[in-house]
């Protein structure tokens, strides 16, 4: 098999927070890719790179840490049907880690769940490791960070075969890098070949996707009705009725949440990942949006759509300030 071919095929996978698509930016030399890595579905890049033909594609990340029941089905399909997109086979997939967060148990457990429920145990024999760094840090190495990370990293590693390179969003030697990286791809491919799909696996991912979309456009009917009734009479059942405008506000989000589970997954990504911001003016942001979430409940503590008390109390307010914070970040999400 010549391995060095005109070609080169790869997926490129990880965690929402991974930075995956900067990274396939990074690889391509040009701004193929969305680097907020906020969409469902696998997007691909492809340019003519030391004379090859590079397809890179992008499959929709997880939540860091998080077990693959928490990822909806959409991006499972997605993830599953990504390598159908690199014909006329896949040489490699890039495993894309953020070398400046932790990767504790949590996040060893999440990756390995869901390349193996995407791709099946032989995924690590096809597996590179591609850390993403905003720049080099003093003398800090890349094998700094792996000590440091302990045994969780480590024995990751040792599953892909130890074969792993850093890349830098700074640019700073990312040509030499990138060379290195298709000489690695080669090497895996001269050593354990092309990556084959499980047949049955992609087949059934896409009966998923095309019943999928027959059951969503029901489903979406239906929640239409209750939420009509919702309108007209402000509850979801007669018993309710005089549950007051905060509660019937509280059922339509519920529903609306329910079925728009991608944004429930962007929503979760931004409210739970460690530290609730990864920078300060992210939480300037998350406390502005408080800000407004209170005033707002206190509107609604002073006066009522149908003119009665609302019967807002603090522990009200409290319970349902975050629900309205992930409604409002839902919102942002879309209008972008």
């Amino acid at each position: 098999m010549n391995t060095s071919t005109k070609e080169l095929n790869a997926v490129l996978v990880g965690s929402k927070s991974s930075r995956k698509c900067l990274v396939g930016n990074i690889i391509l030399g040009r701004q193929a890719f969305d680097p907020r890595d906020v969409t469902s579905h696998c997007e691909r890049g492809e340019r003519k790179i030391f004379g090859r033909t590079v397809t890179l594609v992008t499959s929709p990340g997880w939540l860091r840490g998080y077990t693959l029941y928490h990822t909806p089905e959409l991006f499972k399909n997605e993830a599953i049907l990504s390598v159908t997109l690199c014909p006329p086979g896949l040489h490699s997939f890039i495993l894309v880690i953020n070398a400046e967060l932790p990767f504790k148990k949590e996040s060893k457990k999440a990756t390995r769940e869901h390349l193996q429920h995407f791709f099946g145990d032989k995924v690590w024999d096809h597996t590179i490791v591609a850390f993403s760094q905003r720049g080099q840090i003093g003398h800090t190495t890349i094998e700094d960070y792996i000590t440091r990370e302990g045994a969780p990293l480590q024995s990751l590693l040792e599953a892909c075969g130890n074969r792993y390179l850093t890349l830098y969003d700074d640019g700073a030697n990312n040509d030499v890098k990138v060379k290195e990286l298709f000489e690695k791809i080669d090497a895996l491919v001269a050593k354990n070949g092309w990556y084959e799909a499980d047949n049955t696996l992609l087949q059934m991912s896409e009966d998923k996707q095309t019943s999928g979309s027959s059951e969503g456009e029901k489903e979406q009917m239906e929640h239409r009705h209750e939420d009509d009734f919702e309108t007209y009479f402000g509850a979801s059942s007669k018993g309710d009725a005089a549950s007051g405008p905060l509660n019937r506000w509280m059922g339509l989000l519920e529903r609306e949440w329910s079925r728009r589970e991608v944004a429930m997954e962007q929503a979760w990504t931004y409210f739970y990942k460690d530290g609730n911001a990864d920078s300060e003016p992210d939480r300037y942001r998350l406390l502005k949006s408080r800000e407004k979430v209170r005033l707002w409940l206190k509107t609604q503590h002073t006066s009522s759509a149908l003119g009665t008390d609302s019967g807002i109390d603090s522990n009200t307010i409290e319970k349902s300030e975050e629900e309205i914070l992930r409604e409002d970040y839902r919102k942002t999400v879309e209008r972008h």
